[in-house]
């Protein structure tokens, strides 16, 4: 592999790397730090897949890690909204929707037809703007102190729809997989 090629593959598993590291933290951080952190976490999120897909620098372990460092940044930021009182627990169900339905149908087909069934899983558009609107709904909940009625309510929709999206495929994939 060439040099250009090995450092393109560095910068953007190094941003995966770093949000997993910041949403491991973030529960941690100082109240001052916790806003510029999740518009930190976010914009990692956006470039490392940007710079991956623009210099074809996919690799297995931005495959795995990069979905698997977004859940945990999520997570770390959710459980410090949920435990600061800016946002009920209801409410974030309502919006990881797709996360939900992902979880327990994908698991359930790997319970019954193994992991291979979902190898060709790939995110959906509906399954990226739901992530969109995760994160700026977190990061307005954490400027403003409470969710937006509109915000929150468009998130609940579109993560809804994400998930009708998500189970369709699993289930579309894990019919293949028996063929």
């Amino acid at each position: 592999m060439r040099r250009g090629a090995r450092l393109r593959f560095l910068i953007a598993n190094s941003l995966t790397i770093g949000r997993l590291i910041l949403g491991l933290l973030f529960p941690l951080l100082p109240s001052a730090w916790k806003l510029p952190s999740m518009v930190v976490g976010a914009l990692s999120d956006l470039f490392d897949g940007a710079l991956s897909r623009h210099f074809h620098a996919t690799s297995e372990f931005g495959k795995v890690f990069d979905p698997i460092a977004d859940k945990i940044f999520v997570l770390g930021v959710v459980a410090s909204l949920v435990w600061d009182g800016q946002i009920a627990l209801w409410q974030i169900v309502s919006i990881a929707l797709r996360d939900i339905a992902v979880v327990v149908v994908g698991g359930t087909v790997i319970l019954l037809r193994g992991r291979k069934s979902l190898a060709t899983m790939s995110p959906t558009i509906t399954g990226k703007v739901t992530t969109a609107l995760q994160f700026i709904l977190l990061i307005q909940v954490a400027y403003a102190g409470s969710p937006n009625l509109w915000l929150f309510t468009a998130t609940v929709i579109v993560s809804g729809i994400a998930a009708i999206d998500y189970t369709r495929v699993l289930l579309a994939n894990s019919r293949k997989s028996i063929e």
